[in-house]
């Protein structure tokens, strides 16, 4: 199985020249450290690959002071994009099982 490769048309994509660009908007308050074990299955927190996730968002009009929040772009050449309410698990399955960091290293390797 193939993994999703294309750029979504999606308020937080876009292009300049021969650029990608992701607009983006990431909470640092590290509230998934202290979920119920019900919520990290509901989430498959144990499933997920390790790293920094962000949701495709355009910064606000108006820049909002919050140390929580942060906004940015990211310029990228390859990214993956997976669709669909278990592609945590759809994931995982491709890479064997693979989960956390021993899942991202395997994605990493593929390029």
């Amino acid at each position: 199985m193939k993994l999703l490769t294309k750029v979504q048309q999606s308020e937080g994509f876009s292009s300049f020249g021969d650029r990608l660009l992701f607009s983006f908007e990431r909470n640092t308050s590290g509230v998934r450290k202290n979920v119920s074990p019900a919520v990290a299955e509901a989430f498959r927190l144990r499933v997920e690959p390790w790293g920094v996730y962000m949701v495709a968002k355009h910064p606000p009009a108006h820049w909002i002071v919050n140390s929580r929040i942060h906004f940015g772009v990211v310029d990228y050449s390859k990214a993956l994009f997976l669709e669909g309410a278990s592609w945590k698990d759809e994931l995982s399955f491709q890479y064997g099982g693979k989960k956390g960091k021993d899942l991202s290293s395997a994605v990493l390797a593929d390029g």
